[in-house]
């Protein structure tokens, strides 16, 4: 018999749980902190618009998200071999959830982190209006798959004394469940005589600092960093590293130990590491130097600040402090409003601050503090400034390199345009003639909390490089809005939110938490306690028997005595029915269900007797989010295939 091969392609493209799937273990993809998804193989310029993507399904959890969503792949969980997406909240608590199946709505786990006889940590406890109420985890976790570990910081409220108190944890991922030795509680030293010493001691106060800024694993430490609630004295920016393995407390760096402030913000963003293994941290407004000498490395407000792990201690090695850090704390125009983005394969970053500025430096000279900012290649006024709130620009900027010798640096402040910055490396400047001015604010009337970005692309692949963003619509705490433009001319709007049908708008923007591309997904945090997942839409097939089908993918396969009619619903939930007809009793007919490999993950035997016949088969637990091909074998003998997804 001749073999018949009939292929239906899916208009829902997702990705089968083998190798290719990406994970997102900690905050912007790397810790080279660019924002950047170099390997997106689904979602392009193509297929992103109003027709195609939207919403596909939401999570509900018990709090607002202030650290941005990480994924697993290829996580083996309850059983099951699946993408997973992991949820943090302000509640102290954290969600594993399928991250591919709109059906799997309950949690694969979830757990809350406070500590018994404790509850979370509160606006009321500092004093802070900023937050709506729960202060728990705020900074994004990290993730180690060698051990199936995520870091994460909590913070409590002891109900019997009052006191507050910080931890930090090791939860295996694959139950929720705390690792040996965890948790361990936060408490911190160092010698000076600053804001809020005792006896020439600064000690790390539970109630005035804020982890904003993500966590830090690398080398086998996991690193932190503190800001304040609401600038509420006394502070200092901290950074803590504890040793991955036991959480004992192995570095304390105080950045301002005998003068004050200092806090490390970074809108969220953790600390970045180089090819070298050099670690970038900015500090916030704060005192700069000693006794006059803005170089004295003992106090560094306002600063890039370049460490080295020894060994034996974190080892401040360079900074960079702008020439006019006395204006920018007088006026609160932080330095550190974004972390360091470090350019790959190089030794360039880029920074930016409150004032609207961008700025390109090289890392291996970063020339401290001079009059003339001789170490500084570039600074670029991107955002108008009107007055100081309207030059906010409070998300980290984002780096994409296309094919060839083309690089771009993306940001978007509040009262302004999106806007692509191209970088001349031979000239070790931004080309401004290049510049490309894009989208301006949907809002246009609040000053603060300019959009967040990030960019996805299947590598230097033309046409899959796209930069989302994340705005809100009112300003702080109002709904959010999530567009989509391709990144090679951000003129081009791809997608938006707020275009699109009520079923695809999101809700209050999660403030500096940016969206996370993954595997054909973006993932969108919010403040409205849910979790926001947009994709590609399944489509209805084409209709090829003229019978108004809108159920299932028409087949039409016919051998001498079998022909294959029918399998549907595709793309597939938990369930595949397959329908068809036998002319003559034939002694054996099976499908097989193969991945895009070529590995067979199922076998079903169907009725061979004379007649209709329909078989639905269950397929949860058994094949993963993806796209398979069914092969039809009548007596041993492959008769041919259709192609179905199942999500």
């Amino acid at each position: 018999m001749k073999k018949l091969l009939f292929t239906v392609m899916s208009l829902c493209v997702l990705v089968p749980g083998y190798s290719q799937n990406t994970s997102v273990l900690t905050h912007r993809y790397s810790n080279h902190r660019t924002g950047w998804n170099k390997h997106e193989k689904i979602l392009n310029t193509s297929n992103v618009n109003q027709t195609q993507f939207g919403l596909v399904f939401t999570r509900s959890v018990d709090d607002e998200v202030y650290a941005q969503p990480l994924i697993v792949s290829d996580l083996m969980i309850n059983g099951r071999t699946q993408n997973v997406v992991f949820v943090a909240t302000v509640g102290n608590s954290i969600y594993a959830f399928n991250a591919d199946d709109p059906d799997s709505t309950a949690p694969l786990w979830h757990v809350n982190l406070t500590t018994a006889g404790a509850r979370t940590f509160n606006k009321n406890d500092p004093g802070c209006g900023v937050f709506a109420n729960n202060i728990g985890i705020v900074g994004t976790p990290v993730i180690d798959t060698a051990s199936n570990t995520m870091y994460v910081l909590t913070h409590d409220v002891s109900l019997t004394t009052g006191n507050s108190q910080q931890y930090i944890h090791a939860i295996d991922i694959t139950t929720g469940d705390e690792k040996p030795g965890s948790p361990k509680a936060i408490n911190a030293w160092v010698i000076g005589n600053g804001d809020g010493s005792v006896n020439d001691t600064v000690y790390f106060d539970q109630d005035q600092h804020d982890t904003r800024a993500a966590l830090l694993l690398y080398n086998g430490v996991v690193y932190a960093c503190w800001a304040s609630f609401c600038d509420h004295d006394p502070y200092h920016g901290w950074v803590i590293g504890f040793d991955a393995n036991t959480l004992e407390t192995k570095y304390v760096y105080n950045d301002t130990p005998i003068a004050s402030e200092g806090g490390i913000w970074m809108a969220g963003n953790g600390p970045s590491v180089d090819d070298n293994g050099y670690i970038y941290i900015i500090s916030g407004n704060g005192t700069v130097g000693n006794g006059g000498d803005p170089n004295d490395p003992i106090n560094r407000g306002e600063s890039m600040l370049k460490f080295k792990d020894t060994g034996d201690s974190l080892k401040l090695v360079d900074f960079f402090t702008p020439n006019n850090y006395a204006y920018l704390e007088t006026n609160d125009l932080d330095y550190g409003i974004g972390g360091a983005v470090l350019i790959p394969n190089s030794s360039y970053s880029v920074s930016n601050s409150k004032e609207g500025q961008i700025f390109l430096l090289d890392d291996d000279h970063l020339g401290k503090y001079s009059a003339g900012n001789d170490s500084l290649l570039q600074a670029i006024q991107v955002v108008p400034v009107m007055n100081a709130s309207n030059a906010y620009n409070y998300g980290s900027p984002v780096y994409y390199h296309a094919e060839g010798d083309s690089e771009f640096v993306y940001v978007w402040g509040p009262l302004d345009s999106l806007k692509q910055f191209k970088l001349d490396r031979a000239n070790n400047q931004f080309d401004l003639s290049k510049t490309i001015t894009g989208h301006m604010r949907t809002n246009n009337t609040s000053s603060h909390y300019g959009p967040v970005l990030t960019v996805s692309s299947d590598d230097t692949m033309p046409g899959t490089a796209i930069v989302w963003a994340i705005e809100s619509s009112s300003g702080f705490n109002s709904s959010g809005i999530l567009e989509a433009f391709d990144a090679r001319d951000v003129r081009k709007l791809l997608f938006s939110s707020n275009a699109a049908p009520t079923s695809n708008k999101m809700g209050k923007m999660a403030k500096f938490n940016t969206a996370v591309v993954a595997n054909g997904k973006v993932y969108v945090p919010s403040f409205s306690n849910t979790l926001y997942v947009y994709g590609l839409l399944p489509e209805t097939p084409p209709d090829t028997t003229g019978g108004g089908d809108t159920t299932g993918t028409n087949i039409l396969q016919k051998t001498s005595d079998v022909q294959f009619t029918r399998l549907y619903p595709n793309p597939a939930n938990n369930n595949i029915t397959f329908e068809y007809s036998v002319s003559a009793d034939i002694s054996s007919l099976n499908v097989r269900i193969v991945d895009m490999n070529g590995r067979s993950l199922m076998e079903i035997p169907l009725p061979g007797g004379s007649g209709s016949h329909s078989k639905t088969v269950s397929v949860a637990g058994k094949i993963s989010t993806g796209i398979y091909t069914a092969e039809y074998y009548v007596n041993g003998k492959f008769e041919g295939s259709v192609r179905f997804s199942k999500y």
